[in-house]
């Protein structure tokens, strides 16, 4: 092989095969009923609420003020113009995505069967203007 063709088929497995910066294993994108998460490479410039009845909403994460997290009241995010309460089960998980600002979407349950075991599980989210 020519010097040109081991630098193109090393950068080729450069792009196939990462390695983060950190030295820890990759982390590759979690999705799941209620909610999507992206890698770090990823970060997603919006957080898109899927509302129950079938409404979406994109709120970018610039405008991000505040994250409050009370199991029992469930999560409360702040905005520069809104004001976000994502009502569930579990929401830990989702609340720790969401303070990495790596969260895509957080999907509202639209009838399904609710779990209330180990498993994050989001009943409501409400959107208010301020």
């Amino acid at each position: 092989m020519h010097y040109k063709e081991i630098i193109e088929q090393r950068k080729r497995e450069k792009v196939n095969n990462p390695v983060p910066a950190n030295n820890n294993e990759a982390e590759e994108s979690f999705n799941n009923d209620n909610f999507g998460v992206e890698s770090i490479r990823n970060l997603p410039a919006c957080i898109d609420y899927r509302l129950a009845d079938g409404d979406f909403v994109a709120i970018p994460y610039s405008l991000l003020t505040g994250i409050n997290y009370n199991p029992d009241k469930g999560i409360e995010i702040t905005y520069a113009n809104y004001s976000v309460k994502i009502i569930g089960f579990n929401l830990r998980q989702l609340y720790y995505y969401l303070a990495l600002y790596r969260v895509r979407y957080v999907q509202a349950s639209m009838g399904q069967n609710i779990d209330f075991n180990d498993h994050i599980q989001v009943t409501q989210i409400d959107i208010q203007f301020l």
